[in-house]
């Protein structure tokens, strides 16, 4: 093994990517080069190939990227992507943060991975070894360095790579449990849970019981008290600041309910990365991993979990080579570690997608409710069969709004089995927490919408047909009439509806759609519809040559899309009459034959019914309404417009869409329906700021319990944190607006001042590019690596990772960025803001603006907003942290968005830098 390092490993060149030069260090010796006088270099070690060389302004090369050599001897563990986040994953001390150790760092990881590796083949030869072969043939670039380990150990693979990829045959099968049943109905007094909380407190490094996390978790014990009325649960709006120890407060009566009445709770949250971070609190709760794994299960659509048929049939290719076969051999290493197969927010590294194509991760998963259940070779192992059984024995549940409120939209009330549901569905969930409850609107628009777009219309149709060549042949054996296959064997109607679908789907656009109607050849009803509808937004919308995406009403049509929405309509319901009639077999087939069908084929069939309705039945009735309803005005409490969806500034998408003016109407219905108990929770749920759309108000509108007969509870527990002492907020009012080059000057002169540890939010993806693109090199020339949503090739879960890994680094974002990042500690010590955030005005967002009160609504979602950002700063009782917007248009009013002992200053950029540096040096 000394040997093999020196001659392998010693010789390599290090790469690495700075204000966009390539540093190069071979034999001790660092130097510079521009991309066009880089020198050729046979496989250089470097960190994120994709990112590197995109940096440089390079197509990629050939590459030893530490990341992948990561994947394959520690699968199924998640680390920042950069040298140093990979250091504190193998508990490497962290040098001093120069590109000299930054490049040592590399070999040193290297050589420790290999090392790892040894002893590993050791103990997982039979998983390690055929994988390491499949490799080889695929001529990975680390696979002279894994040959050469496992040559001298005695291996030598002899399998072929589809041989080896078949590691499912290993994998342990999932086992039916006996129904749990309702949940009781025994209450909880505030000594059972004031008891409870300090017992989960004393479990924790929290130093003490905070009197505000108390009050929160009696307050939150509303919402686990008996219902005493039906169609009237417990609802509880409550708002806690940063630091009041969320989490753990409403833990405390949920678990305490739970083990009282033996039942399940619901904990949702906006995003599966949240998912990720709500699991890891849960360690608190549960802190042996056993107890943790029969107690907590997280849920998620069937989308996000791999997906063994797409898996093995991805692996019967006769051609697999090159970078599909790495792809698929560290997917397979990572599939034989992995706890529970989720591909987002769980052990999958979120980059793994950035160094092969997120289309590889894509074509893993079920995305398109082609499952065949019970039908499926690899039911049994299926990882989303296995997590919904965990989850109906579990006492806790992870969930996302979007799954959550799928779910609840799809069973019936309180608890009653659906048709054909197995006995283990019984007892459905009562009590739910909604955290990150500011979401709760938007998840409710998702769900309550209809979107007549190229790509829906088109996903009906593969839904239907199956993967189909650019020929119109079908390539997969995954349609409907794949799925029915052996239900219809004996059932001539089944046969004959399916049939007859399939023939319907001739309407819906086929491969190559958008390239068709880009060059003026649309085929079939629905793309002719959409080129019509194309045409009228082009001649309607402002700004038509805008980057960003573009829209029109609907009325008043021109008589191409009036004439097309006719033919198309007619279509629609073409298909959708043998579909109907293909559910009714279904259900007959259900109910007549119930004696002779075993378990699994019920659950199948109920499985398909419900597919059926949610894929195709649900959005073909929304589309034939949509259709029939064009010619008139939009109904009563409905808003309808055409748009051009466009992303990175190109033509992506385009459709009729239809929105309700306020979702938050049928949620409360569905939570009335289905609850008997609801927290809804969040650091940013009402608006303090004294006008009309004050403290509760906005919350009630925006959760819909406005419409409730009755009045939800509403709670505000402040933060504990001494704002006064660990923070300003500084509004600099000399930045010239609408000059970019001013607005970058800015962010440069305040991340200088702070050493780094910022994030800069924008409102304008073009601003933020331009920002980038003047500071970038600047910047990293002092020693401040950027990280930027929308120029980097990364995700942002990846970029706040990355972010969070480099103590000198910092970040451009916009709203994703601004929602979901959770960096405690000196990481994050500075936010900037460009603008105050307005909403963006839209058809949409007008339509709401006027029915919920104009420009008070307006300025309230602003205040929100700025709440929002702002609480990204301190997350932590040690924080210290400035906040700084460089808008002198930020009125009075909007300062009520923070806390009100935090000192607020307006001044010039040059006063706010020295008062950064002033701040930072104390």
């Amino acid at each position: 093994m000394k040997k093999f390092q020196t001659t392998l490993l010693d010789e390599k060149t290090i790469l690495l990517a700075v204000a966009g030069k390539a540093a190069l260090r071979h034999k001790n010796t660092l130097t510079f080069h521009s991309k066009e006088a880089l020198p050729e270099i046979k496989e250089p070690l470097l960190c994120h190939a994709r990112m590197t060389w995109q940096r440089l302004g390079l197509k990629a090369r050939p590459s030893l990227d530490i990341l992948e050599l990561f994947l394959f001897v520690r699968p199924a563990q998640t680390c920042a992507p950069t040298p140093r986040g990979l250091a504190k994953a193998l508990d490497l001390p962290l040098p001093e943060d120069t590109l000299e150790e930054n490049a040592k760092l590399l070999i040193q990881i290297a050589r420790l991975l290999l090392r790892e590796l040894k002893s590993k083949i050791t103990r997982e030869a039979q998983n390690i070894i055929p994988l390491a072969g499949g490799l080889s043939a695929s001529n990975w670039p680390w696979s002279p360095y894994v040959d050469s380990l496992m040559h001298d150990m005695g291996h030598f693979p002899s399998d072929t790579p589809q041989r080896a990829l078949a590691i499912w045959r290993n994998f342990p099968e999932w086992q039916e449990s006996p129904p749990k049943g309702p949940a009781g109905s025994q209450k909880l007094t505030p000594k059972e849970v004031r008891t409870h909380l300090a017992e989960l407190v004393a479990s924790t490094e929290q130093s003490e019981l905070r009197p505000q996390q108390m009050d929160y978790a009696i307050a939150a014990t509303q919402a686990f008290q008996p219902c005493d009325t039906e169609f009237c649960p417990h609802i509880c709006l409550s708002e806690a600041g940063t630091g009041t120890g969320k989490t753990l407060g409403y833990l405390a009566p949920a678990s305490l309910w739970s083990e009282k009445n033996q039942g399940t709770v619901w904990l949702s949250t906006f995003t599966r990365v949240l998912q990720g971070q709500l699991n890891r609190e849960l360690d608190r709760l549960y802190p042996d991993y056993a107890a943790k794994d029969r107690h907590v299960a997280v849920r998620k659509g069937r989308e996000n979990y791999a997906c063994l048929l797409n898996f093995e049939e991805a692996c019967q290719s006769l051609s697999l080579q090159g970078r599909d076969l790495q792809f698929l051999s560290l997917f397979a290493r990572w599939l034989q570690t992995s706890k529970a197969g989720e591909l987002v927010g769980g052990d999958l590294p979120i980059w793994m997608g950035e160094l092969f194509s997120h289309n590889h991760i894509t074509d893993m998963a079920d995305k398109r409710g082609e499952c065949l259940f019970s039908a499926c070779a690899h039911y049994k192992r299926c990882f989303s069969e296995r997590s919904i059984r965990k989850a109906q024995r579990a006492k806790m549940v992870i969930a996302n709004h979007a799954l959550l409120l799928r779910m609840l939209a799809h069973t019936p009330s309180h608890g009653a089995p659906s048709r054909g549901a197995p006995p283990n569905e019984q007892g459905l969930p009562t009590r739910f927490v909604f955290d990150e409850g500011h979401h709760l609107f938007e998840a409710a628009d998702s769900l309550f919408c209809a979107e007549l777009t190229g790509r829906e219309t088109s996903e009906l149709r593969r839904w239907i047909l199956g993967r189909e060549d650019i020929s119109g042949r079908t390539g997969r054996k995954r349609g409907l009439s794949a799925r029915l296959e052996d239900l219809s064997l004996d059932n001539n109607q089944i046969q004959s509806f399916t049939q007859r679908a399939i023939f319907a789907t001739n309407a819906l656009p086929g491969p190559g759609w958008y390239t068709r109607m880009r060059e003026g050849k649309p085929m079939g009803e629905t793309e002719s519809f959409l080129h019509a509808l194309g045409h009228q937004v082009y001649a309607r919308a402002q700004n038509a040559r805008d980057i960003y995406s573009i829209e029109c009403p609907c009325q008043p049509l021109t008589q191409e899309v009036a004439k097309n929405a006719a033919t198309l309509l007619e279509a629609l319901n073409k298909l959708k009459k043998p579909l109907g009639e293909l559910r009714e077999a279904l259900i007959a087939l259900y109910s007549q034959d119930s004696e002779n069908l075993d378990s699994d084929t019920r659950r199948r069939i109920d499985a398909l019914l419900r597919s059926l309705e949610v894929r195709a039945l649900a959005p073909l009735t929304a589309w034939i309404d949509m259709l029939a309803q064009l010619q008139d005005q939009s109904p009563e409490g409905v808003v309808d417009w055409f748009a051009i969806i466009r992303v990175q500034g190109k033509d992506h998408d385009l459709g009729y869409f239809r929105h309700l003016t306020d979702p938050s109407k049928p949620l409360i219905n569905l939570l009335r329906e289905k609850a008997h108990g609801v927290l809804i929770t969040s650091a940013t749920l009402g608006d303090s700021s004294g006008n009309v759309l004050d403290d509760w108000q906005i919350a009630r509108m925006r959760s819909g319990t406005v419409h409730l007969e009755y009045e939800a509870q509403c709670t505000r527990h402040d933060s504990p944190f001494a704002y006064e002492k660990n923070t300003k907020i500084l509004i600099v009012d000399d930045v010239k607006k609408g000059n970019l080059d001013a607005l970058a000057g800015a962010y440069r002169a305040l991340f200088n001042a702070s050493k780094g540890g910022a994030l800069g939010l924008f409102t304008s993806a073009a601003r933020l590019k331009g920002v980038h693109e003047r500071i970038m090199e600047p910047l990293e020339n002092k020693g401040i690596p950027l990280f930027s949503q929308h120029v980097d090739a990364a995700d942002v879960g990846a970029l706040i990772e990355m972010f969070q890994s480099e103590p000198k680094a910092c970040l451009l974002g916009t709203d994703a960025i601004r929602d979901g990042i959770d960096v405690p500690g000196d990481s994050l010590r500075l936010v900037v803001m460009e603008r105050v955030p307005w909403p963006r005005p839209d058809i949409i967002h007008k339509a709401r603006r006027a029915a919920f009160g104009g420009r008070q609504y307006d300025e309230t979602l602003v205040r929100l907003r700025l709440k929002q950002a702002f609480g990204r700063l301190i997350r932590r009782n040690h924080d210290r942290g400035v906040f700084v917007i460089l808008d002198s248009a930020l009125p009075s009013r909007f300062t009520s968005a923070f806390p009100p002992k935090a000192p607020l200053m307006r001044l010039g950029l040059s006063e706010a830098c020295a008062q950064l540096k002033n701040f930072f040096k104390n």
